[in-house]
């Protein structure tokens, strides 16, 4: 096994007769040497040239495996980025390559956990199932009870998907013991597990048990701005208590789910006005206000649910940031806004025409036309022709910058081919 960086530091300082406070002499404290010789910290590359030059040793003696630990670090970055885009597929390569050549700088754990959320999201229940099993495993060997809780509930929702009731509230039990024990965990996961039970013994028939979950999850969210779970609980106590033959009660409980959601609508109309302003202020050239505007509606958004509308404003961000030429601002809000945007959804290609643009600009000439293939696709599927013309215009000028002359001609044909298409649809004979 290859010796990190802070090993080497530490071997050499040693071989050297030098102690901590020698090294540190004239550059850090010697707590820093201590924390980068035990690969808590990570020095600066000009720290690092006034360490080596101190022990005497090239720099690239160095640099050469810390280099491959950072490559690592940054293709895990890029596999949780896919994730969030949803490129499961993509994302699990890069997840069994870190999983076959470890990093002490990337928690094999989490690369774990991640590979199995792929699994799940790929339809491969089985490799899930396995996998989250296995990084139960080493989370009850760790004490890691965070990752426990995490785990069992992801177990329970495999095992439910799959109709293995008793198995999914074995799973949900666990996790529920560990809850009662004392073990703290965010207050959402917490309040889904419990309601997670309610919903498998509601499946079950055993409507008293799923009662006593459903009130207790309620409870615990009672106070909390996860509105739109509390009125989805109501919901789920009125169905149990019509399945009771207590119709008053399910009733009750119908009209203050009613309650909530007309509320939460009421509260998005607000949020809609407000969000409108905002847009228009970035359009008019006030960036800054439109951005602080923007960002709390997108707050305030998350706190009702409403998860399209904080992917549309990260959206609209972008381009009044593209407008404005912050381009690395923009290239953010993209990356967010794919979060909520699931595959073939117009939105979502509007972000990747965006994200095209973006690439373009920062001479990332490949990205840039991938980019653009993913939004004609998604164009194409909707029939979405007016913009697809737009796609076409851009990804042919991309082609045409590499000198691929060719791929530029058939984009522009092929726009032409969609500009008919769009005069058709919109009744205007050619």
């Amino acid at each position: 096994m290859k010796a990190t960086l802070g090993q080497k530091i530490r071997e050499l300082r040693i071989r050297k007769g030098l102690t901590q406070s020698d090294l540190s002499a004239g550059l850090v404290t010697p707590s820093m040497i201590s924390q980068i010789e035990s690969d808590k910290a990570n020095p600066s590359h000009n720290l690092l040239a006034a360490i080596a030059e101190k022990l005497d040793t090239p720099i690239e003696y160095f640099l050469t495996d810390t280099e491959t630990q950072m490559e690592k670090v940054s293709v895990y970055k890029i596999a949780k980025a896919l994730m969030a885009t949803r490129e499961f597929d993509k994302a699990i390569e890069m997840l069994v390559d870190l999983e076959e050549n470890p990093s002490p700088h990337v928690s094999s754990i989490d690369v774990a956990y991640d590979l199995a959320v792929c699994y799940l999201n790929t339809g491969k229940l089985n490799d899930a199932t396995d996998r989250f099993e296995s990084v139960l495993d080493s989370a009850v060997a760790r004490n890691d009870n965070g990752i426990q809780l995490l785990v069992l509930n992801k177990l329970g929702e495999l095992s439910y998907m799959e109709k293995n009731y008793p198995i999914a509230i074995h799973y949900w039990k666990k996790a529920y013991e560990m809850i009662k024990k004392g073990q703290l965990a965010e207050l959402y996961l917490q309040a889904n597990i419990i309601k997670n039970l309610g919903t498998v013994y509601y499946k079950l028939g055993e409507y008293n048990e799923a009662l006593t979950f459903y009130q207790e999850s309620n409870s615990l969210l009672t106070g909390s701005n996860h509105f739109k779970q509390i009125g989805d609980i109501y919901l789920e106590l009125s169905f149990t208590y019509r399945e009771m033959g207590e119709f008053e009660k399910a009733a009750e409980y119908s009209q203050s789910a009613l309650s909530i959601f007309q509320s939460l609508n009421n509260m998005k109309m607000t949020i809609d006005v407000k969000a409108k302003y905002g847009i228009v202020k970035g359009e008019t050239g006030n960036i800054d206000e439109a951005i602080s505007i923007l960002t709390q509606c997108m707050r305030d958004y998350a706190d009702i649910g409403c998860e399209t509308e904080v992917g549309q404003l990260h959206s609209d961000l972008a381009r009044i940031l593209i407008q404005d030429n912050r381009v690395e601002q923009a290239a953010e809000h993209c990356a967010s806004a794919l979060k909520f945007f699931p595959e073939e959804n117009l939105d979502r290609a509007h972000v990747y025409r965006m994200s095209g643009q973006i690439a373009s600009a920062g001479n990332q000439a490949e990205d840039a036309a991938e980019f653009l293939r993913q939004a004609v696709t998604i164009y194409q599927d909707v029939q979405a022709f007016g913009e697809l013309v737009k796609a076409y215009s851009i990804l042919g000028d991309i082609y045409k910058a590499k000198g691929d002359f060719k791929e530029a001609m058939e984009c522009l044909e092929k726009m032409n081919e969609a500009m008919e298409e769009n005069l058709r649809e919109r009744k205007i004979v050619i």
